[in-house]
């Protein structure tokens, strides 16, 4: 549906003047494996946006309380992190899905919080979908907010608490109902002291 964002790849072989065929495709020439695919969004916006991390911003500038220990030069863009601090490192290597993944760590007894807008305006049926590693907690909650004025309403979970122990990317998900009359920010909350990988995190609709 709108906004939904796919994994793709486009591919041709043609014939050259030597008779020799050439295969090129957009991603870098690959023809296979998901990690070389493109982000495709249905729609001029995605329902989340840069879920695989690959578009990132100056750390400085990321949308962070001061708390938050960035621990690499970049950081993911459109993502914000919450008062709720921890500990960031964007990473290039063994992504599940693209070539950047995210690992957060929470310090202390405190939950790490990093959260985005759901850019949607109408009651649906979604599904909340991720890959995560390591060993810890996560939990997946709205932040409700009124439309006018703005004003925070609440922050249920939609999902239970994940136990994350393992080595491998594994995918978590869930299901909520999205209600138009307030704005919703899909966010993650994360209880790790070694710190847990995540990447892929996409919506899609029921």
């Amino acid at each position: 549906g709108p906004g939904e964002v796919w994994k793709a790849n486009f591919a041709r072989n043609r014939v050259l003047t030597d008779g020799t065929i050439q295969g090129s495709s957009t991603s870098n020439g690959s023809y296979h494996g998901l990690v070389a695919f493109q982000s495709l969004t249905l729609g001029s916006k995605g329902l989340i946006e840069n879920g695989s991390f690959e578009d990132t911003i100056d750390a400085a500038k990321a949308k962070r309380n001061t708390n938050w220990d960035f621990r690499s030069p970049e950081m993911p863009a459109r993502w914000n992190f919450h008062n709720q601090a921890g500990i960031a490192t964007l990473i290039t290597d063994d992504a599940s899905a693209s070539n950047k993944f995210l690992r957060v760590a929470s310090t202390g007894k405190s939950v790490a919080i990093l959260h985005q807008q759901i850019n949607i305006s109408q009651n649906a049926k979604l599904r909340v979908t991720l890959k995560a590693r390591g060993k810890g907690n996560l939990t997946l909650a709205n932040f409700l907010y009124d439309l006018e004025p703005r004003k925070y309403r609440a922050s249920p979970m939609i999902s239970p608490e994940f136990k994350v122990d393992t080595a491998d990317w594994k995918t978590y998900e869930t299901t909520f109902d999205y209600d138009e009359r307030q704005l919703a920010h899909l966010a993650l909350f994360i209880k790790s002291q070694q710190g847990l990988d995540i990447d892929d995190v996409t919506i899609r609709w029921e």
